[in-house]
């Protein structure tokens, strides 16, 4: 996560002594070669552009244990690969072929045409699109019964943001499971015991665990996802997330291997109790706030750190990761589209917001640029964009407005390059930044 920085002092080094060859080839490295003059993007492994979309590190091949392999930011999930006497296992296909046979390619020893079974962990687009490059004469396709309607169901549910999937990202998917899996199930491939597990989860109702005993190895796909399925559809339980903690608690697994590279870091097998524990406290603490009458900004304002966690160092960062978005899905699943503080009961454009608060602005623009920049300054980001978006509605041809525009959502980038890729991505694709790899 150190990487890119590294590159990026190496960049000011060279420059200061007059080395402006290598000082660009160090800037490329750094990936920040396309970054604004004084970009503070410098920590963390996240990179998006509009061809590739957006990843959470670059390509990779992490190996966690003998005989397992995990291609990592050659797309937007992983892609696992166990091998057997009897061929390879692989877990997951990505968003799209190419990128997963660029993934087959640089596996030890290549995979390609050797895959024997493919598992699939859920229906989200990022896990199933490149089955294509996956799928030989001799595959089996595995996955759990609830798929088929998971797909379905992604087929109205892709992000409009075009940097979650980049260029792949109007190929719908389309799968056809030769298994589906609906009770446990004990498989033995080449030698390799695998246990599937269906299971609820946090992201969706179609998740599929797959457990090697003999290692102690649990891959679990995306069941512990901190966002509780896509932040732009309906899906994701609380309840589910916490049942599934438990259970993973009682396989007392000793690695955990997720569907993306910042799981796999931060929610590891020692932080579940704790993990676990402290979301069935922060559960009741929210629900009682709901009761109350309370609002959602009222209560993440508490920003509640429960004190078992004391007790669970490990558990601690991804408490931190989850909380907000666990209260949120929490709080939108429990309560109605009209909240009690009157918000909600009637609804008006983006263009008739813009026109009421440009009547307090007296129609004058500079005094939406007034309030962005104060807003900045004090680290208010993303309240500077919600001053701005409406000002540029009704002063499109501002100068002013649109660089306070880019400033804010960099800034926002910045804030989030470590700790939250999907505003990140989100934020970048409306700055129209190419962010590249760290090399």
């Amino acid at each position: 996560m150190l990487l890119r920085s590294v590159h990026h002092g190496l960049a000011a080094a060279h420059a200061m002594l007059g080395q402006d060859d290598q000082a660009a080839e160090a800037e490329r490295k750094s990936g920040l070669g396309a970054a604004p003059a004084g970009s503070r993007l410098m920590f963390g492994g996240f990179w998006a552009t509009a061809q590739d979309g957006f990843r959470f590190t670059s390509p990779r091949i992490f190996r966690p244990e003998p005989g397992i392999q995990v291609a990592q930011g050659y797309d937007f999930s992983d892609l696992a690969f166990i091998t057997t006497s009897d061929g390879v296992v692989a877990i997951d296909a990505g968003t799209a072929e190419d990128r997963v046979k660029a993934a087959l390619g640089a596996l030890d020893p290549p995979a390609d045409g050797a895959i024997s079974l493919l598992i699939l962990t859920h229906a989200h687009w990022d896990h199933v699109g490149g089955a294509g490059a996956l799928r030989g004469p001799g595959t089996q396709v595995i996955a759990q019964a609830g798929l088929p309607a998971g797909l379905n169901r992604a087929q109205g549910e892709r992000p409009r943001f075009r940097y979650f999937a980049g260029a792949a990202g109007d190929i719908p998917p389309s799968v056809v499971p030769d298994q589906l899996i609906s009770q446990p199930t004990s498989l033995t491939i080449g030698g390799t015991e695998l246990v599937l597990y269906p299971t609820a989860g946090g992201e969706t109702s179609d998740a599929l665990l797959v457990h090697l005993p003999a290692s102690g190895v649990l891959l679990t796909g995306d069941v512990m996802m901190p966002y509780l399925g896509q932040p732009f559809a309906g899906e994701g339980s609380p309840e589910g997330l916490l049942e599934t903690l438990a259970f993973i608690a009682s396989l007392r697994p000793r690695l955990l291997i997720h569907g993306h590279p910042t799981l796999t870091e931060n929610f590891t097998a020692e932080a579940v109790a704790g993990l676990e524990a402290a979301l069935t406290r922060l559960h009741g603490e929210v629900l009682d706030g709901i009761r109350g009458g309370r609002m959602l900004p009222d209560i993440l304002a508490e920003a509640s750190l429960p004190a078992v966690l004391r007790e669970h160092p490990a558990a601690v960062v991804p408490y931190l990761v989850i909380r907000d978005h666990f209260t949120e899905r929490l709080y939108h699943q429990r309560t109605g589209y009209w909240p009690l503080d009157g918000r909600g009961l009637e609804s008006s454009t983006a263009a008739e917001q813009a026109a009421a608060l440009d009547l307090l602005a007296g129609g004058n623009q500079e005094q939406f640029a007034a309030a962005a920049s104060t807003l900045i300054s004090q680290g208010d980001h993303a309240l500077a964009l919600e001053n701005i978006e409406p000002g540029l509605l009704r002063h499109p041809a501002s100068t002013a407005l649109a660089g306070l525009r880019r400033t804010a959502l960099h800034r926002l980038m910045e804030q989030y390059q470590q700790v939250d890729p999907f505003k990140f991505l989100i934020y970048a694709e409306l700055a129209g930044a190419e962010i590249g790899p760290a090399e």
